[in-house]
């Protein structure tokens, strides 16, 4: 090989070394955002201005959720595992969710109250 050959060489690998490292600065971190907190076991929804406050909820599994109704009219919470039944003023109703998922709910008597709750 020649010198200019190996010249040529050395300078596209030193070019290639400054670049990468040009792009590395050592005081930069890369951090995994992970929410390692387990989520609640007991939930609490209103039942106000015909409306279930708040809306979505997370609950762990076997968390409970309790619904609470403080509207003067009768609601109820139901979805494909749970039925509540009518609830007064001031009645409340509680379901464990055993499994993980997504477990959309409604009043039946006001069908667009809905809500929802996500079980991890």
């Amino acid at each position: 090989m020649t010198k200019t050959r190996v010249l040529a060489g050395l300078t596209i690998i030193l070019i290639a070394l400054a670049t990468v490292s040009a792009g590395c600065d050592k005081n930069t971190t890369t951090t995994k955002k992970t929410d390692n907190k387990p989520a609640p076991k007991k939930i609490e929804v209103e039942i106000k201005d015909f409306a279930f406050k708040p809306e979505t909820v997370t609950v762990g599994v076997r968390g409970r959720v309790t619904w609470t109704n403080k509207d003067n009219g009768q609601h109820t919470v139901v979805g494909k595992e749970f039925d509540s039944g009518p609830l007064g003023l001031g009645e409340s109703y509680s379901y464990e969710f055993i499994n993980p998922g997504t477990y959309p709910y409604k009043c039946q008597l006001h069908p667009y109250m809905e809500g929802t709750v996500v079980v991890k």
